[in-house]
């Protein structure tokens, strides 16, 4: 990474949030951010509200001081809660405060001395790059860029809240766990120390439920390793409890808390979009639903069942929450990624007239509960779901240039075109997808068959906007070979046109 502002700002902006390592933003860059935000939310979001907050990482309290210290001084009205929580409470503490933007100092499940920067406008509107008035991020980097220095204003006030049992309120009420009884159910919840244990900790305490917290203590050391549930040496200390121990299911959540495996049984994950086919009826018994090209078939003709009707969507929370609160909309209820990342619209408390697209791991944590109360035989089938196919979870390489990762993602996509595969790059819409989805003898519509094929193959494969030089895929086949073969074919492409590539997870 290069020293200058010009560099400083491409490695820090990124598609759908601001991530860079903490000692390259120094107190002067810091500085410059808080101005380029203070200026796009005065003359683009027309507020001077704001809500701050931060996660567990140690590089937060420095930045949310240096904003407390600077943003007041601007003059802004600002809404704070100095401890460390979680994005989702983060993202209901600025539904509270509609007029207000907001920022969450968070980088999610990156390593610990990463920081960054969450944004969003009035009304909870996702700020991503593209994606808000003027451009969203871009204007925000413009004025980066530029120096934007901002005038301060004088009525400046600081507001200390702590909204933790307001939000479970708010999420225990929208689950309706009204006669369910978990005195027979055991559970596991690990946070890897990130910050979303006081929330789940505090809101399980007011059931019944039998549950083991594991590294529950928010430290920015993240002694268990890197906040990522994807990484296996990061989880397979609860796996090996779970198996060793007799549990119904567990939790592992990321860094900031927005993120949610969800693992049944001896330790087996399952996919979030077959348990999002569980979960979402027990919000509404009827609408649409968002996939992520990662998804499997399987999950398609299940929400089919639930009378959920499921949309192709592109990657990407801040684009997600956009396509979710969009006029025309109504009829959704949701999304899910692969990525272990729920979504859901709701009507703003105060106004139903405004969408707000929310996420919630909590909200994921008690209907997964209930309806697991309600039925936990569904679960078992939805884990032989899951085990009639062979599935490579997600991995990347980061490459050395991004044109070498261009160069990559082409030869592939060039492969596997001429394999009789169908090649999918749009939404319904007609929307650009952001990657390629290949599918292998399987139906083009989810209600062409009620059972899949014998032999099937499912690649999806993308360049992510949110990392450096990253490229990632995820394959899914019906049998252990075709999984396999797919993944060298995609390995040997890698290795004769990226000797030095670095394998990520």
């Amino acid at each position: 990474m290069g020293t200058t502002v010009t560099h400083i700002a491409d490695a820090l902006f990124r598609a759908f949030d601001l991530r860079i390592d903490a000692l390259a933003l120094s107190e002067p860059l810091a500085h410059r951010l808080i101005h380029a935000n203070a200026w796009y939310f005065r003359n683009c979001l027309h507020t001077n509200q704001l809500v701050l907050c931060r996660d567990a990482r140690l590089s937060g309290p420095r930045f949310l001081q240096q904003a407390v210290t600077e943003y007041a001084r601007l003059g802004f009205r600002i809404i704070i809660n100095p401890v460390p929580v979680s994005s989702c409470q983060f993202y209901y503490m600025c539904m509270r405060h509609p007029e207000a933007a907001g920022i969450m100092f968070s980088a999610s499940h990156n390593p610990g001395r990463y920081t960054g920067q969450k944004i969003v406008g009035p009304n909870v509107l996702p700020i991503a790059s593209g994606y808000g008035p003027d451009g969203g991020l871009d204007a925000i980097k413009r004025a980066f860029l530029r120096g934007t220095e901002c005038e301060a204003l004088l009525q400046s006030t600081v507001r200390y809240v702590d909204y933790v049992q307001d939000y479970i309120d708010f999420v225990m009420d929208m689950a309706d766990l009204t006669s369910l009884d978990f005195s027979n159910m055991h559970i596991v919840c690990d946070y890897l120390h990130g910050s979303a244990s006081r929330e789940i900790a505090l809101a399980l305490a007011r059931t019944n439920v039998n549950v083991i917290h594991r590294n529950s203590i928010p430290d920015g050391n993240f002694p268990s390793g890197d906040p990522n549930p994807g990484i296996i040496t990061a989880i397979e200390p609860m796996i090996e409890m779970m198996r060793e121990q007799s549990f119904d299911f567990g939790f592992c959540f990321d860094g900031d808390g927005d993120r949610i495996d969800v693992f049944t049984g001896k330790g087996n994950q399952l996919s979030p979009s077959l348990n999002y086919s569980l979960i979402a009826p027990q919000l509404q018994s009827s609408g649409d639903v968002y996939l992520d090209p990662k998804a499997s078939f399987y999950s398609y003709v299940e929400l089919a069942k639930k009378n959920l009707t499921p949309h192709l969507v592109k990657n990407g929370h801040s684009f997600i929450k956009a396509m979710l609160v969009k006029p025309g909309s109504d009829s959704y209820i949701g999304a899910v990624e692969e990525s272990a990342h729920y979504y859901f619209r709701i009507k703003h408390p105060s106004d139903p007239k405004i969408p707000i697209a929310l996420e919630s791991t909590l909200l994921v944590v008690l209907l997964t509960m209930k309806s697991w109360a309600i039925d936990s035989l569904q679960y078992a089938r939805m884990m032989s779901v899951q085990k009639s196919m062979y599935r490579k979870r997600e991995w990347a390489y980061r490459f050395e240039t991004d044109e070498q990762r261009k160069s990559v993602l082409a030869e592939i996509e060039k492969r596997f075109a001429f394999s009789d595969a169908h090649v999918i790059t749009s939404m319904d819409s007609g929307e650009s997808l952001g990657g390629t989805l290949f599918r292998w003898n399987l139906p083009l519509d989810y209600n062409d068959t009620a059972e899949l094929p014998q032999h099937w193959v499912q690649i999806a494969q993308r360049s992510s906007e949110s990392e450096e030089r990253i490229a990632r895929w995820e394959v899914i086949a019906s049998d252990r070979d075709s999984c396999f073969q797919a993944v060298d074919s995609i390995e040997e492409v890698v290795h004769s046109l990226a000797e030095k590539a670095e394998r990520i997870g």
